[in-house]
């Protein structure tokens, strides 16, 4: 698709060649050669440079569809093995040596080249009921958190399953069984399409939602490997080639699963003590930074209870001895002690299938957090979690919880009907927020507060772990 890997001319001076008259041609971001979807061209400067950034920044989203020739196990959701670069057949095995070939390959957590890498992974279909020695074929569905070099044909072959057709990282002899035809319709390239992209226009800021159909090479194959496979009593029946999708099982050519009626369009969660495990550390360093200052230490019942409040708003609650002109400096020895150690936090358990699911759903989602607009971009790059919610708000940018500006500007940002939206927390700042605000709330226990002081605020329903709330938002939402 572009210039490199041995490639001198690709996609870019194609269309340069195309297109003599367009006075700047550039690519956003790169596919690998055989990767075929979607793929961005920026015509003015300010426009490549705004969408380079949201991939820098990972505030895109990019899902692909591949296919291993293995079955992929159901619970196989979340590949975080770190990446290393390298290169082969040059001076070195070192990246930049030489002129040999690129290659990436799956290293320790503690290999000082280690780059962690996130691939959620999620199979759309998949044979069943084969007879004994034929090889099983899965459709995966891929979302790719960090943007490494041969992020997804690494991560799948560490698995042991890797692309179909890759011919760096593959089966090389299943691959050219494949391309022969031996599966009945010949593979001759990776079976990798990126799909979707989610973005923002460079000029509007709107939220651009961006789908390419899948090739005919690509669904012949898949149609070949898979639907036979469930539906054997189709084997006979001749699928003229322009209508393979008139074939399919519904599972197969329905790539865009109709969503169906629901209760909630947007789902708007809390940060801290909902989606991350941060009570802990807020509330120590609240009374790291009271002491620092002279203040009374609060207890940890009382640093917690101010979680979710502005930060300002929360350390005047909990050191109402602090004086006033003391606040900037209480302030300042918080972030000290929290950005100090904020690399240690991590999300809830199940907290990342919990937002894929409700992704691959069609929910919009957004954050509303008492946290600081620089407070929140660092939790969400520290967790891979950039482009994942459609909206964000912090307490830095409008009013804070409980005054419902936040949860208002999220509504009219993303047409949504407060009835329409469910807020999730773990605070009673939370449930006070979307009751003020005249929107549906559940709350948390596994956070800040504890369960007897949800009762009153009127939430839907109270759960004690993020799998109990994903089941209840399935069903209920």
């Amino acid at each position: 698709m572009h210039g490199g890997s041995g490639i001198s001319f690709g996609v870019i001076e194609q269309l340069r060649m195309a297109r003599p008259q367009a006075d700047f041609l550039e690519l956003v971001h790169r596919l690998d050669r055989e990767t075929s979807g979607i793929l961005l061209v920026a015509k003015k400067r300010s426009a490549l440079k705004n969408l380079q950034n949201q991939f820098r920044e990972r505030s895109t989203g990019k899902t692909y569809l591949g296919m291993v020739g293995a079955r992929w196990p159901l619970n196989r959701k979340v590949l975080d093995k770190p990446l290393q670069k390298f290169v082969v057949g040059g001076s070195g095995d070192v990246e930049g040596e030489g002129e040999g070939e690129r290659r990436v390959r799956v290293v320790a957590p503690d290999h000082p080249d280690a780059m962690p890498s996130l691939t959620l992974v999620k199979v759309r279909a998949a044979s069943r009921d084969l007879a004994p020695g034929v090889r099983p074929y899965s459709l995966l569905e891929i979302t790719i958190k960090t943007g490494r070099t041969h992020q997804i044909r690494v991560h799948l072959a560490a698995e042991g399953m890797p692309l179909v057709g890759d011919d760096k990282y593959g089966d090389f002899e299943h691959n050219k069984a494949l391309a022969r035809g031996a599966e009945g319709v010949p593979l001759k390239r990776m079976f990798l399409h990126a799909w979707r992209l989610q973005c923002r226009h460079p000029v509007s800021n709107a939220p651009m939602h961006l789908e390419a159909g899948v090739p005919a090479d690509l669904m012949a194959f898949l149609f070949a490997q898979l639907a036979p496979r469930i539906a054997p009593a189709r084997r006979r029946r001749r699928c003229p080639a322009r209508k393979w999708s008139a074939c399919f099982p519904q599972q197969f050519h329905t790539m865009t699963t109709p969503t169906p009626a629901r209760r909630f369009d947007l789902i708007a969660f809390d940060w801290d003590g909902t989606l991350s495990d941060s009570t802990g550390l807020i509330a120590s360093c609240i009374q790291q930074a009271v002491a620092d200052v002279g203040g009374t230490v609060p207890s940890t019942e009382t640093a917690s209870h101010v979680i979710g409040l502005g930060l300002m708003q929360a350390l005047a609650h909990a050191a109402p001895d602090v004086p006033a002109e003391k606040y900037e400096l209480l302030a300042d020895r918080y972030r000290h002690h929290y950005f100090a150690q904020q690399h240690s936090l991590s999300l809830f358990p199940g907290v990342l299938e919990m937002l894929h699911s409700l992704r691959e759903r069609g929910y919009l989602m957004a954050v509303a957090t008492g946290k600081s607009r620089r407070g929140l971009d660092e939790a969400l790059k520290n967790v891979a979690l950039q482009g994942m919610f459609d909206t964000t708000r912090t307490a830095d940018q409008t009013r804070g919880k409980p005054h419902p500006q936040m949860l208002h500007e999220i509504f009219e940002e993303l047409a949504v009907e407060p009835a329409r939206t469910l807020m999730v927390g773990d605070t009673t700042h939370d449930l006070e927020l979307a009751r003020n605000a005249a929107c549906p709330s559940v709350a948390v226990t596994y956070g800040a507060h504890p369960p007897d002081a949800f009762a009153a605020w009127g939430p839907l329903c109270i759960v004690q772990s993020v799998p109990q709330l994903h089941e209840w938002i399935t069903r209920n939402g």
